[in-house]
């Protein structure tokens, strides 16, 4: 065979497997007659309500539409600091017989989830039981009230449940809200669209990049910063709203009390 008519056989071969590698993860025609993506890949560029950006190896940013029926899966690990107030976390510790934490022990591993996911809220001791035992593991399921200075305070059936965490506690990572993640993290999606550029997920998986870090998570939104304690108060302008200013003394006589 001539070498011109073997360099346009392996031509074909090459474009035919491009084309069959690009058409991988189209597996049918939805009834609107959009394609459905079984298995797209990437990462994260950013994160919004309803929305999640993301990019392939092409580097070109792609809309991904989150709606409530879309099944999210976010796994990975974040420091102890990202843990934050309304969280559901689990983890494994030992117990007197009154359920209470065994004086100097400490938390090594929890996993931060989301509620509805099959696991039971509350103290779930370990069935099979020394009698002779003076203390017992137990599973603790419960909602995040607060995390200061290494101190883990629970809501678990109206009460409160302390633990210490471990200087190094590991935190793991099995929720729905995909909020969590950031830019650099691996996306694996599911759903349809007329293409990739712009699909309606039905499943999203995300497997975070490195260790979330606590100021990522919790930081928020606006954050007003409150006056120091003895500092001068900076001067405002008049309410236009108003009538005319009173006299000092009789404005701050009529002043209602803080908190009314």
């Amino acid at each position: 065979m001539d070498r011109p008519v073997i360099a346009f056989y392996r031509s074909v071969t090459i474009a035919t497997a491009l084309v069959l590698a690009l058409l991988a993860s189209r597996t049918a025609l939805a009834a609107d007659g959009n394609f459905i993506f079984n298995h797209l890949e990437g990462e994260v560029v950013a994160i919004e309500p309803g929305k999640i950006t993301w990019t392939d190896k092409s580097n070109v940013p792609h809309i991904a539409f989150v709606t409530k029926e879309t099944k999210v899966q976010v796994t990975g690990e974040i420091e102890a600091s990202a843990i934050a107030p309304g969280a559901y976390v689990r983890f494994t510790i030992p117990v007197t017989k009154r359920l209470a934490p065994v004086k100097g022990a400490k938390v090594e591993e929890l996993t931060l989830f989301s509620p509805g996911d099959g696991y039971q809220l509350g103290l779930l001791p370990d069935n099979v039981v020394d009698p002779q035992a003076k203390s017992i593991p137990c599973l603790v399921a419960g909602q995040v009230k607060q995390l200061k200075k290494g101190l883990l305070t629970l809501v678990i059936n109206g009460k409160q449940f302390k633990v210490t965490l471990a200087d190094e506690a590991k935190v793991k990572v099995d929720v729905s809200d995909y909020s969590i993640a950031r830019r650099g993290d691996n996306i694996v999606l599911t759903g349809t669209g007329a293409n990739q550029r712009e699909i309606e997920c039905k499943g999203v998986e995300i497997n975070l990049a490195s260790a979330v870090a606590g100021d990522a998570v919790n930081k928020p939104a606006a954050d007003a910063k409150k006056p120091k304690r003895g500092a001068k108060p900076t001067a405002a302008k008049p309410a236009t709203s108003k009538p005319a200013a009173k006299p000092a003394a009789e404005a701050a006589d009529a002043a209602p009390a803080d908190g009314g």
